[in-house]
């Protein structure tokens, strides 16, 4: 599925397979970090719940930490309400292994364990999400595992459909649910600089011509990786920066990236560390004061101070063996030497102006 466009077809089509009780038994979201997937599985979660407000037809579990939670979009279920959880560790005792709980119940078989664990909530269809497959706890898998092995013989008993709606960054997840009888697989595909900035423009309500921003957005993109999430960060400097401060960003997040490398660093950047990145480098490239940014954060002035400084020290310096520091990147170099220039200039016409002045009298 490409572009916005595509997603929302994609969000529209699962939304009336789950209504009309035609979706595939496991259906698996692939894509990168920040290209829908969540974004996908929750305006499916929020358009069922609008249209199955009054027939609760369909019931919604969405993982919750150790436990799969009812889905309510208007209040949070208690993580106390037994009827609204599914949760082997609540039914069998609290800290209790759940694989342990189950094989050491030899009275029952393995389904009417879990049969009881569902009779008071499969009275409809439901609908099992599960983003970010991999990050789950475990005591979640193991259960979505228990649920796969019955899944045949808990819809014959009860008579409803049980689905799983899942999303993962690659697709290592669908061996977990071969043993359903359907499976639909979608790839997201990044967005493209179209997308970036459509999506700005929608969420922001940004007006601007895209002749004057397109450079800006093409190194956008070329820093978050279209990763939407990373990109919000950017919008209020799509509008107030020049392209120079782009390229300067990106060199900075580039020797960033390079020197955590540098240090050890073996797997991917996580989201949430390209985040910080970004974030603490297009700050870096600005003019402020730590008791600016403190006032704004609400944080302790020497703590903001700490920050800036080892944002500095990590993203913008680089110090030879005198113990003097010179900007690490040519960008950045450069918009200085501009903005000194630009200075000197004001000076010299002060100067002009002055001496000009003086002479005529």
């Amino acid at each position: 599925y490409k572009n916005l466009e595509g997603r929302n077809k994609l969000i529209e089509k699962l939304t009336q397979e789950y209504i009309t009780a035609s979706a595939s038994k496991a259906t698996i979201i692939l894509g990168n970090h920040g290209s829908g997937k969540s974004h996908v599985v929750f305006e499916v979660i929020n358009r069922i719940h609008s249209k199955n407000r009054h027939n609760n037809k369909l019931q919604v579990y969405i993982a919750e930490g150790d436990k799969l939670s009812l889905y309510e979009n208007s209040s949070k279920s208690s993580v106390d309400n037994i009827e609204t959880t599914i949760s082997l560790p609540i039914r069998w005792g609290i800290g209790v292994d759940i694989a342990t709980a189950v094989s050491t119940k030899k009275n029952d078989s393995q389904f009417n364990q879990i049969s009881n664990l569902l009779k008071k909530r499969f009275s409809s269809d439901l609908l099992i999400c599960l983003p970010d497959y991999s990050k789950l706890d475990n005591k979640v898998k193991y259960l979505v595992e228990l649920l796969m092995k019955n899944i045949t013989t808990l819809e014959s008993t009860f008579k409803h459909h049980l689905y799983f709606l899942i999303s993962n960054v690659d697709d290592s997840c669908i061996k977990d649910f071969l043993v359903c009888s359907t499976i639909e697989k979608n790839i997201l595909e990044d967005y493209d600089e179209n997308d970036i900035l459509q999506y700005l423009t929608e969420k922001h309500k940004i007006i601007v011509r895209k002749n004057d921003i397109e450079e800006k957005i093409k190194q956008i993109k070329k820093i978050c990786a279209s990763n939407l999430k990373l990109v919000d960060f950017l919008y209020i400097d799509l509008v107030e920066q020049n392209v120079d401060f782009f390229r300067a960003l990106d060199s900075v997040v580039t020797y960033r990236l390079g020197e955590l490398k540098k240090n050890g660093l073996t797997r991917n950047v996580n989201e949430y560390d390209m985040e910080d990145i970004i974030l603490s480098s297009s700050i870096s490239l600005k003019s402020f004061g730590s008791q600016e940014i403190a006032s704004i954060t609400h944080k302790e002035t020497n703590t903001v101070r700490e920050s800036l400084y080892l944002a500095q020290k990590q993203a913008l310096l680089k110090k030879n063996s005198l113990n003097f520091y010179s900007f690490a990147c040519d960008e950045i170099r450069k918009i200085l030497k501009k903005e000194l220039n630009d200075k000197n200039k004001e000076r010299y016409l002060d100067y002009y102006n002055y001496y000009s002045n003086k002479e005529q009298d």
